[in-house]
């Protein structure tokens, strides 16, 4: 017997209990004393060279279903759901699967096997025809029909054998057909390569999207950024003329350079929306990052802000002192400097009319921490993290707000992406809001 592994699979008469392997039988001989057996199978599998004992015994109020994996299975491991109403077969495959590196969830129905589904997407489906109340082909009709599912590959297991049984089968759409008796070894293989192809498939798709999205993404930057150039540097240059001073005329013109620099701003912010979404802005944050100095930066971003047409003052105030510039981040500059314009361009809209802003750098403990502070209406806390988030604008109904909320979003990702942390915070006099950018200071 020692060229001969063994697994133990206990179950009870509606379902999975406990799987294990040779090292704790000698524990399972102390449970199974107590358990009142219903009769016992001992089948020996030619193919895998091993014994499966399987144990059914009766045991009250216990669902036909189960998820287990061997120890030595990773988590990462491809996942099958198995359906089958013969409890002793479900062992069978069960053990064919954990003794392959697989991770197991198995039901005896349809109505079992839906919440699985719900919980935790299978890699692969191996199904029976014939189950009590739903069948097969209803599992494999819910599967395609849902969006989130119709791309995991479906296997029927069946006894249904009949040339026109398997037509009906193939004609389904399921990714393959296997009849019983099977060779477990190819029922296997057949499962490993349809999952193969089904990753195979999704990488390819990906491959595809992403390039349909750079296509689009050169498209956009090209044919908006094109006209608003001509839009602008037009307006800019009929303004300075002499006889577009006239009021009507002069306001007109200066409504145009506005839309136009509403019309950049917006498409600024999708493209690199998009660029952080395609994984090309961590990309240049790795390639870029590099030790800055953190008063630099600061003063940096404040000198090459541009207040815009409806003015504003900022109070910039520096509190660390004679060390300042030795203070150092570890940050790619350029999105920092884009987090901090947009930070104090949102303080500069909302507090119009309110008093100052007030930028500040500081040290709090490990950290340095880039302060924007405004004494304008503020933002509940309730809304903090929904205003970070994209294409999100709060109180819209009753704010008049520019843009598509696509600024706050590029922010908070250029800065999580540096390593740093973007938050909200009520003043404590109660006055206004306070956007705080804080980032380690590098050693």
């Amino acid at each position: 017997m020692s060229d001969i592994d063994i697994t133990l699979t206990v179950y009870n008469n509606e379902g999975f209990l406990y799987s294990t392997d040779e090292e704790e039988i000698l524990t399972l001989e102390l449970i199974l004393s107590k358990l009142a057996l219903k009769r016992v199978c001992v089948i020996v599998d030619s193919f895998l060279s091993r014994f499966i004992l399987v144990l059914i015994f009766t045991m009250p109020n216990q669902d036909v279903a189960h998820s287990s994996r061997l120890n030595n299975v990773e988590s990462t491991s491809p996942i099958v759901l198995l359906v089958e109403d013969n409890i002793e077969l479900l062992g069978i495959l069960q053990s064919v699967f954990l003794r392959h590196g697989f991770q197991v969830q198995a039901a005896a129905s349809v109505e079992v096997a839906l919440p699985f589904l719900l919980e935790n997407s299978p890699d692969i489906v191996v199904c029976d025809v014939m189950l009590p109340g739903k069948s097969g082909y209803d599992l494999h009709r819910e599967l395609r029909r849902n969006p989130e599912w119709y791309d995991i590959p479906f296997v029927f297991l069946t006894a249904l054998s009949h040339p026109e049984d398997i037509a009906r089968g193939k004609m389904s759409g399921c990714d393959d057909y296997v009849t019983k008796p099977f060779n477990p070894e190819e029922l296997v293989a057949v499962v490993r390569g349809r999952i193969s192809l089904s990753e195979h498939r999704r990488r390819m798709e990906l491959l595809k999207l992403e390039g349909y999205r750079k296509r689009v993404l050169n498209t956009l930057s090209h044919e908006f950024r094109t006209p608003l150039v001509a839009i602008k540097a037009g307006a800019e240059i009929l303004a300075d003329r002499e006889e577009m001073q006239v009021p009507e005329v002069k306001s007109l013109l200066e409504a145009i350079q506005r839309g136009g620099e509403r019309l950049e701003r917006l498409v600024n912010n999708f493209l690199l929306l998009q660029q952080v979404d395609m994984g090309q802005a961590s990309h240049a944050c790795e390639t870029f990052r590099r030790r800055v100095s953190a008063l630099i930066l600061g003063e940096t971003a404040l000198n090459s802000f541009h207040l815009g047409r409806d003015g504003g003052v900022i109070h910039f105030l520096d509190e660390l002192g004679e060390s300042g510039l030795g203070i150092l981040v570890d940050v790619y500059d350029l999105h920092i400097t884009h987090a901090l314009h947009h930070l104090l361009g949102n303080a500069v809209k909302f507090a119009s009319g309110h008093g100052p802003i007030h930028f500040c750098i500081k040290e709090e403990g490990p950290n340095i921490v880039f302060s924007i502070r405004d004494f304008g209406p503020g933002l509940a806390e309730a809304h903090h993290q929904e205003a970070m988030d994209a294409f999100t604008q709060v109180d819209r109904e009753t704010n008049e707000q520019q843009g598509a909320g696509l600024g706050l979003a590029v922010a908070k990702y250029f800065v999580e992406m540096n390593g740093g942390k973007l938050i909200f915070r009520r003043p404590e006099d109660g006055q206004g809001l306070e956007a705080i950018i804080s980032f380690p200071k590098a050693l």
